[in-house]
Parts: structure tokens; sequence; C-alpha cells
């Protein structure tokens, strides 16, 4: 057993419970985590925001939340090794969630982490960090000297975009 973060989006309210250590498919790796983020995700899905797929996705047992987080890998992949500092992300509608001890993760939302960052930094970059690179290097893609526009650059994926677009040269 382990220990997750619950909440019910009836009622708003959040506890600690005990559920099961995930069992894990082909491709997924075993993380301990030790830091997850909260983001907005987190906050809809509490306050009911996001009801229908919180039924449409929901397993037995408590709603957990979580979608990106550090640790530390507990087994081994193609990629990622066990004992190695990892972070990634949840997939949003069908992962399994972070706010826990334990977390079963496709190996392709994880990366290594640089010795030079910290757990908590690199938890901070999941989510709103990756979008930001996917979007300004997949499917906007930036050249020096190009000009962009980015609406909310206050906000979560706005900081991330506007610091990648100058690093551009945008």
């Amino acid at each position: 057993m382990m220990r997750a973060l619950a909440v019910d989006p009836a009622t708003q309210s959040s506890r600690i419970v005990d559920v099961p250590v995930p069992k894990l498919k082909p491709g997924q790796i075993l993380v301990e985590v030790t830091v997850a983020g909260i983001n907005e995700m987190d906050v809809e899905v509490r306050a009911g925001g996001w009801a229908a797929q919180v039924k449409r996705f929901r397993r037995d047992g408590p709603v957990l939340t979580g979608f990106e987080f550090a640790g530390i890998a507990r087994t081994s992949g193609k990629r990622i090794r066990a004992g190695q500092r990892v972070m990634g992300y949840s997939p949003v509608l069908n992962g399994p969630r972070v706010h826990a001890q334990f977390a079963a993760v496709p190996e392709s939302s994880i990366l290594a982490i640089p010795d030079s960052l910290s757990d908590e930094s690199a938890a901070a970059l999941c989510v709103m960090g990756l979008t930001a690179v996917e979007v300004l290097e997949r499917l906007c893609p930036l050249s020096p000297a190009q000009s962009c526009l980015v609406i909310g650059a206050a906000g979560g994926f706005g900081v991330y975009a506007v610091q990648l677009a100058a690093s551009r040269g945008a």
C-alpha cells in the first residue's frame, strides 16, 4: 500500500488515503515520487470542473490528482535505469496521478534530471515548460528575429514560452 492525495469534487475536500502501489503495464516505469506540482488542472479537478472527464476515466477508488513530478525510478526501461532521478508528466485524461508515493508512468513521459537541476525545479518544468517546448519547437517553430506574441505571458505557459522564444532569438 501507499499514501496518496484524494479529492472529492462534490465537497471540494482533500484527504490522504491508502491505495495499492500501482502495477506496471508494458512500457511503464515505477517512480517513487519526491516532488509533485499542483497546477491548474489539479485545482479544476478538486473544484469539480473536470467532472465529466473524472467520471469517464475514473477507476475504482478515490479520485487522485497530480500531473507533474520528479522522483527516483524504481524500475528500468529502455532509456531509464532504476535509481536514476527522473522528471515527467502524466497524460492528462488517462494517465496515473502523481500526488502519491509511487506512480507507474509511461517511459515516454519521463526524462532524466540533470545533476544541475533540483527535483523541485525539474517538477516545475514538466507540464507548462514541456508544453511551451512542444508549441514553439514542433507546432510553430520560431526562427531568429521572428516576432512572437505570447498572450498570457505572465501565466505558467507564458513565462516559459517567452523565455524559450527569447533563447531562439525571436
